[in-house]
């Protein structure tokens, strides 16, 4: 193997090893800020209700 193939070899490995990186903390940042957002408004993202919380909204 000669150097330019090496090269090209090195250079496409960190390529990828830079573009997965990117991919992964860009989804663990967008997991984080979804759990962030979930623990402040619970209710937000939910279409199931608890059968408390369907009792109180029937009483309502």
């Amino acid at each position: 193997m000669d150097a330019s193939a090496l090269n090209a070899l090195v250079l496409g490995l960190v390529g990828l090893i830079v573009f997965f990186y990117l991919l992964y903390t860009t989804v663990r940042a967008a997991v984080r800020a979804g759990i962030r957002d979930a623990r402040a408004d619970p209710a937000a993202g939910s279409v199931q209700r608890t059968a408390d919380e369907n009792r109180t909204a029937h009483d309502a």
